[in-house]
């Protein structure tokens, strides 16, 4: 699914729902954070974030796990931990 530079503040929760999605493209948007429902994802293999102001106050809290930034691309997403 391509959604770059649609201004795009949120995801809604339902994207939880997407069970077969297996690329999701946000580029150029201005999501701070994701839904924990992302997590249901269990066929995404590509998820682009890259230009999007994502802050995580708290890994424990948060709902990307440490060990999917590497899947996720966030070293250009400009990610405040």
């Amino acid at each position: 699914m391509h959604l770059l530079g649609n201004k795009l503040a949120t995801l809604p929760k339902e994207i939880g729902q997407l069970r077969n999605l297996e690329e999701l493209h946000l580029h150029y948007n201005l999501i701070i954070t994701l839904p924990k429902e992302i997590g249901k994802l269990q066929n995404l293999y590509e998820l682009h974030l890259v230009s999007n102001p994502l802050s995580v106050k708290e890994r424990k809290d948060s709902e990307v796990s440490p060990k999917m930034c590497n899947i996720l691309g966030l070293v250009k997403s400009g990610i405040v931990w």
